[in-house]
């Protein structure tokens, strides 16, 4: 919308999708201030044939300056006024990440899995489809580095395979 330059006041816009060539529903925004926005939408219940319901909520909107002119547009969460650039959709309406109770992926990852994940960004790094082309000594730290995450991981992974077995068998058999 920022980039469009859909924050003028008095601009309108509606949305609307389908699921399985039927309509699902719509939303539509109008900017009433530089302080307001409307969202008004219509839904149905995920494979329902119920009547369509009605919803409407009113957002905040703020401005604060870029470093090299012009303004950034935010919007605020109604629920505790934060601000940010993106609102998620919920049951009840439209709030922030934090009210959503949303993680990243990496705040729901185990020592194991952020382990792995290491690992695999070194690897693409030194050997995936668009090497990059770097310093002998910048490859020399890299591949240093990807072989303690190789080594991180493997450890991670035994730990969660001695929990799995009940004890050290696993460990005790193949890391000698």
């Amino acid at each position: 919308m920022r980039k469009a330059g859909l924050f003028k006041v008095g601009y309108s816009s509606t949305l609307s999708w389908s699921r399985n060539g039927q309509p699902a529903g719509s939303i539509s925004y109008r900017i009433e201030s530089d302080e307001r926005m409307v969202l008004a939408w219509r839904y149905r219940e995920h494979d329902s044939n119920d009547d369509w319901q009605d919803a409407e909520q009113v957002i905040s909107l703020s401005t604060s300056p870029c470093n090299y002119g012009g303004v950034r547009h935010w919007l605020h969460c109604p629920s505790c006024t934060r601000r940010g650039d993106v609102l998620y959709m919920t049951d009840s309406g439209f709030y922030c990440r934090k009210c959503c109770r949303l993680n990243y992926q990496s705040q729901r990852e185990g020592k194991a899995d952020r382990a792995y994940t290491r690992r695999n960004k070194l690897h693409d790094k030194l050997y995936g489809e668009d090497q990059r082309r770097m310093w002998n000594s910048t490859r020399q730290r890299l591949e240093w580095e990807y072989l303690n995450a190789e080594e991180e991981a493997i450890l991670a992974m035994s730990n969660v395979l001695d929990k799995l077995s009940g004890g050290t068998q696993w460990r005790d058999k193949y890391r000698g």
